[in-house]
């Protein structure tokens, strides 16, 4: 039992291909009815075939009326295709079904989809060697003005023509029992065995199916080979990025690697330093101490500047850890910018050459489809077992591609590195002149003397001023006690 189901919006169309014969070519009408053995309607006030199709016609006109008396409520959207035809084809090596059996096959099918309630036409035709028949279904109910449930409708016809096969004793269509069973293609075999495959050869081969049947079919295999197509190539860019991010990786722990030793020597240097640090403050804390229990002897500018020189000490220690860190940083990414620069630009590289061999696979693939349809032949491998995934298989690089492009890389950053420095020392030539650098070592030096002039300037200007202050504290002592007073001056 094959099934095909499509959907329309006009009722006048369905007429007058259904119930009339196909038009030759060159032909804009055709009125004979020779290919139509009878027809049964189902749910209708009316019994002629096209009285049943203008039925149908006026209702899904009164759709809106129809929800309005029912109750149902009027603010949806109509619904703008409201005609269903659905072809039940019997396999020509079973025995020809009578009309009863037929009618009931169409009921059956009706009450599986759910849609029994709702006007429908049965068109029995005689034009091809194998049985077939069609079911014009009206969408909209004729009472409620309801839309019928069409969702899965594919998975749904298909589950009923199983049960149908299954009913009638013989399963002709292995896919499809495989499919609801919960079974892949790989493990049931092919789709069809080689005497099934034969007489649908045979029937193709007389032009005796469908030409619209055949037309679908078709469409079926390119739609089906497009889409696997398409997310061939979305899978090949996810790969793509995959491997990006994979290299990425290695790189970086490769870069850090690198640079462990000086990130640990860091950490041993600021583990040192901040041990210095805390003695420093320590003694601080000492001379604060010392310097509050003997009263202002030595001053409030003593104080300010051992607090001074503490400040000073920290921020020193905090800028100092952080350019040693900026500077491993910078020197962190600038081998991760040399490196990954050009193992991904190699990647990309590799990676587009190998896009063009995948889509002239497609091309290929499309070439083949496209003739084995104009000689008639089915492609069962491209409607049931179509695997586009298959060519993108194998996850991201491997141990050895990944080494690969990191030695690309070393070799291309070593060489940028041999030229700027080729560069530097040609430069650097160019520019010597012993003069000039006589003058800016002298200037330097003159710099650095005037600087060391200035301390010892300032130094000496507190000593002075620290020492006339504890002799006018000395005075003012020795003043007090000349005049009887006694206690701790304050």
């Amino acid at each position: 039992m094959i099934i095909r189901v499509e959907n329309g919006r006009s009722f006048k169309g369905a007429e007058l291909y259904y119930l009339h014969d196909k038009r030759l070519r060159g032909e804009e009408e055709r009125f004979s009815k020779e290919r139509v053995a009878w027809t049964y309607a189902v749910n209708t006030l009316e019994e002629d075939p096209e009285h049943v199709l203008a039925e149908m016609r006026r209702t899904s006109f009164d759709q809106p009326y129809l929800k309005m008396v029912s109750g149902n409520r009027v603010d949806g959207s109509p619904t703008l295709k409201p005609v269903y035809t659905v072809a039940l084809s019997w396999s020509p090596d079973m025995p020809a079904p009578s009309k009863q059996q037929m009618i009931e096959g169409g009921q059956s099918y009706l009450q599986h989809m759910g849609w029994q309630e709702h006007q429908a036409l049965m068109v029995c035709h005689t034009d091809t060697r194998h049985p077939h028949l069609h079911l014009i279904v009206n969408a909209v109910h004729p009472q409620t003005g309801m839309t019928f449930d069409y969702n899965w409708y594919k998975t749904r016809s298909s589950r009923w023509g199983l049960a149908y096969e299954r009913e009638n004793g013989k399963v002709l269509c292995l896919a499809r029992e495989a499919r609801h069973a919960g079974h892949s293609m790989e493990t049931q075999g092919p789709v069809l065995h080689y005497g099934q495959w034969k007489t649908w050869q045979e029937v193709r081969q007389e032009a005796a199916t469908d030409p619209e049947y055949t037309l679908a079919l078709q469409s079926g295999e390119w739609a089906t080979l497009k889409g696997g197509q398409r997310a061939q190539r979305i899978a090949y860019w996810k790969q793509s990025g995959e491997m990006r991010r994979q290299l990425q990786g290695a790189i970086r722990d490769e870069v850090r690697a690198e640079f462990a030793p000086e990130w640990k020597a860091y950490a041993d240097h600021r583990a040192d330093r901040m041990k210095a640090a805390r003695q420093f403050d320590l003694e601080t804390r000492r001379a604060l101490r010392h310097y509050r229990r003997h009263g202002p002897l030595h001053g409030v500018g003593a104080v300010k500047e051992l607090k001074g020189r503490k400040a000073a000490y920290h921020a020193k220690l905090k800028e100092d850890l952080a350019e040693q860190r900026a500077d491993i940083n910078a020197r962190v990414k600038a081998r991760s910018a040399a490196l990954s620069g050009p193992a991904l630009a190699k990647l990309a590289e590799d990676r587009k050459a190998q896009y063009q061999n995948v889509l002239a696979r497609e091309r290929g693939e499309k070439g083949k489809l496209a003739a084995d349809q104009a000689q008639g032949r089915r492609r069962h491998d491209v409607l049931g077992a179509y695997d586009a995934a298959n060519h993108n298989r194998g996850g991201g690089l491997t141990v050895e591609q990944i080494k690969a492009y990191k030695d690309h890389a070393r070799d291309v950053a070593a060489q940028r590195q041999q030229f700027d420095q080729a560069r530097g020392e040609v430069e650097g030539r160019d520019r010597a002149d012993p003069k000039k650098d006589a003058e800016t070592e002298r200037k330097a030096r003159t710099e650095q003397q005037d600087k060391a002039r200035d301390k010892t300037d300032k130094e000496r200007h507190q000593e002075r001023t620290d020492a006339r202050l504890a002799h006018y504290l000395a005075e003012r002592k020795a003043a007090g006690r000349d005049r009887g007073g006694g206690g701790r001056e304050r």
